[in-house]
């Protein structure tokens, strides 16, 4: 529920005759002005939240990326040290990392 003064004049007055509510011009023109501003600010940020939508968006997609490169290079690593701990056993060598026992017992 807004202010009473947009439901109805506060008071009527009789002025030469004819009938005009209390609030004049000027007050009628400071609010149009504030309304105005209200809107700039709203449109203003509108774009802001719009271009932060965008950025977020963008940041999100170059995530994403950063992470598909990031995984796929921990798979190449895992990959290689797999294919070295292989050669290393195949010239005697312990791995480079503790694999399943060989112990059955």
């Amino acid at each position: 529920e807004g202010p009473s003064m947009f439901e109805r004049p506060a008071k009527v007055r009789r002025v030469s005759g004819s009938t005009s509510a209390a609030y004049t011009s000027p007050v009628v023109t400071e609010l149009q002005g504030r309304l105005q501003s209200t809107e700039d600010e709203l449109q203003t940020t509108r774009a802001e939240l719009l271009s932060t939508r965008e950025k977020l968006q963008t940041t999100k997609e170059e995530l994403a990326a950063t992470k598909k490169q990031l995984d796929d290079t921990r798979l190449g690593l895992l990959e290689l040290n797999a294919r070295f701990d292989s050669f290393s056993s195949l010239l005697g060598h312990p791995t480079t990392r503790a694999g399943p026992s060989q112990d059955s017992t």
